[in-house]
């Protein structure tokens, strides 16, 4: 990936913004947790897939989307999409619940970034 600094023209860097907005808005995003400022650092380039990449991701959203099955969609996207892999823990993450007494509610996490083994 490049980096802020690595000598890419201003063209370069004004095609990564608007490649970051257009992926922007392939997702739904909710709340202020992704945004365009979080996006462009943690993946300041935006790499291609390649063609079989990209089947199969068409393949696991249409799979998705069909039975609304979440968990292995984000499986997918988190372990192998994204390269992740042991690094993310989905369900079974109680652990990490939170209660919310001034609006009477618990919040518990369906999926988690961690270090492996600890």
């Amino acid at each position: 990936m490049s980096r802020p600094g690595s000598g890419r023209s201003f063209g370069a860097e004004r095609d990564s913004g608007r490649q970051h907005q257009d992926w922007l808005s392939l997702v739904e995003v909710s709340g202020p947790f992704l945004s365009l400022p979080v996006l462009r650092s943690a993946w300041p380039a935006l790499d291609p897939l390649d063609k079989r990449e990209r089947e199969r991701l068409r393949v696991e959203h249409a799979t998705w989307q069909a039975g609304k099955r979440r968990r292995p969609w984000i499986a997918y996207v988190l372990r192998e999409l994204l390269g992740w892999g042991d690094a993310v823990e989905i369900g079974g993450l109680d652990r990490l619940t939170v209660q919310v007494p001034e609006h009477d509610t618990s919040l518990t996490p369906i999926f988690a970034l961690s270090v492996p083994g600890r």
